[in-house]
C-alpha cells in the first residue's frame, strides 16, 4: 500500500507552503518554527494512520534528504538553503516518500526549462518553486483519488 496525501495531510501541507511562501518573500528565509513541528505532525500523522508503513515513509524521506544534503553542489551554490531541505522533509513527511519524489521530479523539470529556455538556473527563490511544485503534485494526487 502506497501511502497517499490525505485531505488532513493535504491542508496542513498547504497551510504549512502559503507561510513558508509569505516569509521566504518577506525575508528570504523558512523558519524553522515552521517546518520543524510540520515535520513532527506529520511523523505523528502518518504512524497513526499508516502505522509501521507511515513510520517507514518517515524514514525514507529522512534519508532522502540526508542524500540531498550530501549532494553539496545546491547548497554550496546558494540554490538551496537550510530552510528549503527542512521545508521538503515536513511535506515528505506530511504526505509521504513517494509524493516527495514526485515533487522533486517536478522541481527538476521546472529548474530544466528555465535552463533550456530562459538560460537561468535561479527562475523563482527555490522556497517558493518547491511550494508551487508541492501543490500542483499534491492537486493532482487528490484529483485522482
Amino acid at each position: 500500500m502506497v501511502m497517499q496525501p490525505t485531505w488532513i495531510s493535504a491542508i496542513v501541507t498547504v497551510i504549512m507552503l502559503v507561510i513558508a511562501t509569505i516569509t521566504d518573500l518577506r525575508s528570504k528565509k523558512i523558519y524553522n518554527w515552521l517546518t520543524l513541528p510540520c515535520t513532527g505532525i506529520g511523523l505523528i500523522y502518518n504512524i497513526y494512520m499508516f502505522h509501521w508503513q507511515g513510520f517507514l515513509s518517515f524514514l525514507y524521506v529522512s534519508i532522502l534528504i540526508v542524500a540531498l544534503l550530501i549532494f553539496v553542489a545546491f547548497y554550496a551554490s546558494n540554490l538551496l538553503g537550510g530552510g528549503d531541505i527542512k521545508l521538503l522533509m515536513a511535506i515528505g513527511s506530511l504526505c509521504g516518500f513517494m509524493i516527495l519524489l514526485d515533487i522533486l521530479f517536478v522541481l527538476a523539470a521546472l529548474v530544466l526549462l528555465g535552463v533550456i529556455f530562459l538560460k537561468k538556473i535561479k527562475l523563482m527563490p527555490p522556497g517558493i518553486a518547491i511550494a508551487v511544485c508541492s501543490l500542483i503534485v499534491i492537486g493532482f494526487q487528490l484529483a485522482s483519488s
